[in-house]
C-alpha cells in the first residue's frame, strides 16, 4: 500500500503506489495508466525518456496491512490493484488465510491479472469481469466471509461506496 511522490519535469508532483521493489532499495515499480483527459501527470510519466531526471519522495504507507492472523479479503478495481498486489504477495509469503478479488470491465483491462496470477494463488484469486459476468454481488461476497474477517478495498470511489453499502446490509 506504500506510495511515493513523483516530481516530474516541468512541475507536476503526483502520488503513485509502489507495487514492486528491490529489497536492497535499488529500484521500484509504479503503474501509471495513461489518461488522455487527466490532469497531465499520467501523460508526463508516459512521455519520460530513459535517463530523464525525476524527483522521488520517500515511500510512505497510509494503507498498510494489519494483523494477518485472521481471514483477509483483498478487493481491487482499476488502479487500486497497485497497492493490493503487494499486500497479496506479502500475505502469500506469510502463508496467511486470504483471497483476492480483482474487478475489471473486461479481461483486456485487467492490467494486473498476469501479476496476480504470477503469485500462484490458485483458488484464492478471482478475476471478475463485469462485461461478461455482470456486476459483482458484494453482499453475497461479504456474507460468505468467515466471522471476524478483514476486508481491504482499493479502487474507484463507486467501488468503495458499494462495499460500504453492502456492509450495511449485513
Amino acid at each position: 500500500g506504500a506510495h511515493i511522490d513523483l516530481g516530474l519535469p516541468e512541475g507536476p508532483v503526483r502520488q503513485y503506489s509502489v507495487w514492486d521493489w528491490d529489497p536492497a532499495g535499488r529500484w521500484f515499480n509504479i503503474a501509471v495508466k495513461r489518461e488522455a483527459e487527466g490532469r497531465g501527470g499520467s501523460r508526463a510519466v508516459h512521455d519520460l525518456t530513459p535517463g530523464a531526471l525525476v524527483e522521488v519522495g520517500e515511500a510512505r504507507n497510509h494503507f498498510g496491512l494489519g494483523e494477518t492472523d485472521r481471514h483477509i479479503t483483498l478487493l481491487a478495481a482499476g488502479i487500486g490493484a497497485t497497492p493490493i498486489f503487494p499486500m497479496a504477495r506479502t500475505l502469500q509469503m506469510a502463508r496467511a488465510d486470504f483471497q483476492v478479488h480483482y474487478l475489471a470491465r473486461r479481461v483486456e483491462e485487467a492490467a494486473f491479472d498476469k501479476a496476480f496470477r504470477s503469485l500462484d494463488l490458485g483458488e484464492r484469486y478471482h478475476l471478475h469481469c463485469s462485461a461478461a459476468a455482470g456486476r459483482i454481488d458484494l453482499v453475497a461476497l461479504l456474507q460468505r466471509l468467515p466471522a471476524g474477517s478483514d476486508v481491504y478495498v482499493c479502487g474507484p470511489e463507486g467501488l468503495l461506496q458499494a462495499v460500504f453499502d453492502a456492509g450495511r446490509v449485513l
